[in-house]
C-alpha cells in the first residue's frame, strides 16, 4: 500500500508503475532521447508519441571496477533519462480537467506542456463508463510509455466527484469511522474497484485531519463531516483502513492535509490567510499523518 507523494519523485513513479515496454508490432522510435516531445500541431491526438528510453542498459563509466558493480539500469531510469528538462517537469504538475469531458486547456498542458497528472474536477453524474471515456481520451494524449496520473476527490458524503450508474454512493467520513476498520478497508477496495474501472488511478483522500470534540465551527473539515472521528487514533486507524482500502485495488491514496486543518477558522479553499497557530513541530494531532506515512 502506498500513498501518493506529490514531489520529486513523482517522475519515477510515473514511469515505474505506468510504463510498458513498446508492443512489437510498433517501430522503433525515429527520435533521439533527447528530442522534445511532439506538440498538438506535429502529433495527431491518435497517434500519441512516446519518449524514447536510452539503449544503454548500464551507467558509463570508464572505470573496469566500478563498471563490474553497476547493477543494469531499469526502464523507468532509463525513459527519465531520455527525457528533456521541459518534459521532466512537466510531469511534476498536476492541471484540472473537467469530470464531463476534456478541454482544450488540458489537451494543451499535456502535448505541449508535457504535464504527467490531471485532477478531474467538478461533480459528475454521468456514471462509470461515461468517466472511463473521458479518462482514456486524456490518457491517449500522453506518451505511450508514461502514463498519467489521473485524480479525483473520492473521499464520500459531499465530497464525491464521481457519481451515477456504477458508483458507490460513499457515506461520509464521519459514518465510516463508526465502522470496524477491516469494514471500512473492504469498502474502500469495493469503491476503488469503481476508480480503477473509470481510469482513474490516484484518490485525494482520506482526510487524516483530526477535529477536536467540542472544538465548534471548523469549515473546511467539522462542518463537512470530513473527519473520520475527533481522536488521532481513530483517525489513524481509520484513514490507514481507508487507504488499505484503495491500495488492495490499485488505486494511490493521499493522506491529506498536512499538518492539519482540524483546528483552524478558516476554509482554506476559499479563505486567504488561514493560519495554525497551535500546532508545533512535535505536536501530537500529527500523529495520524505519521500512521500514514509508516503504514506506507
Amino acid at each position: 500500500m502506498k500513498y501518493q507523494l506529490l514531489a520529486a519523485v513523482l517522475v519515477l513513479a510515473a514511469c515505474t508503475s505506468n510504463a510498458t515496454q513498446p508492443a512489437t508490432s510498433s517501430p522503433a522510435p525515429t527520435s533521439p532521447p533527447s528530442s522534445p516531445l511532439s506538440s498538438p500541431l506535429s502529433s495527431p491526438l491518435s497517434a500519441p508519441h512516446t519518449i524514447a528510453p536510452s539503449s544503454s542498459t548500464t551507467a558509463p563509466t570508464t572505470d573496469p571496477a566500478a563498471s563490474a558493480s553497476t547493477a543494469p539500469i531499469s526502464l523507468a531510469q532509463r525513459i527519465f533519462n531520455g527525457m528533456t528538462e521541459q518534459q521532466r517537469v512537466g510531469q511534476l504538475l498536476m492541471v484540472d480537467c473537467p469530470s464531463t469531458g476534456v478541454s482544450s486547456a488540458t489537451t494543451t498542458a499535456i502535448r505541449q506542456f508535457h504535464v504527467g497528472s490531471v485532477i478531474l474536477d467538478g461533480t459528475s453524474y454521468a456514471g462509470l463508463s461515461a468517466t472511463h471515456a473521458v479518462t482514456a481520451q486524456l490518457q491517449g494524449l500522453a506518451p505511450r510509455n508514461v502514463r498519467l496520473f489521473i485524480a479525483t476527490d473520492q473521499e464520500g458524503g459531499i465530497v464525491q466527484r464521481l457519481r451515477g450508474a456504477g458508483f458507490d454512493q460513499i457515506p461520509s467520513a464521519v459514518q465510516q469511522g463508526t465502522l470496524p476498520p477491516a469494514t471500512l478497508r473492504a469498502d474502500a477496495r469495493r469503491w476503488a474497484n469503481q476508480l480503477r474501472s473509470a481510469g482513474v488511478n490516484v484518490n485525494l483522500a482520506p482526510v487524516m485531519d483530526t477535529v477536536p470534540a467540542g472544538f465548534g465551527s471548523n469549515p473546511p473539515i467539522g462542518d463537512l463531516d470530513r473527519e473520520y472521528g475527533h481522536t488521532t487514533a481513530v483517525v489513524a486507524a481509520h484513514g490507514d483502513a481507508y487507504a488499505e482500502g484503495m491500495a488492495d485495488a490499485g488505486v494511490d491514496a493521499t493522506a491529506k492535509h498536512f499538518p492539519g486543518l482540524g483546528r483552524v477558522r478558516g476554509n482554506t479553499d476559499t479563505t486567504s490567510g488561514v493560519t495554525d497557530t497551535v500546532t508545533p513541530r512535535h505536536g501530537g494531532f500529527l500523529m495520524p499523518f505519521q500512521s500514514a506515512v509508516q503504514t506506507a
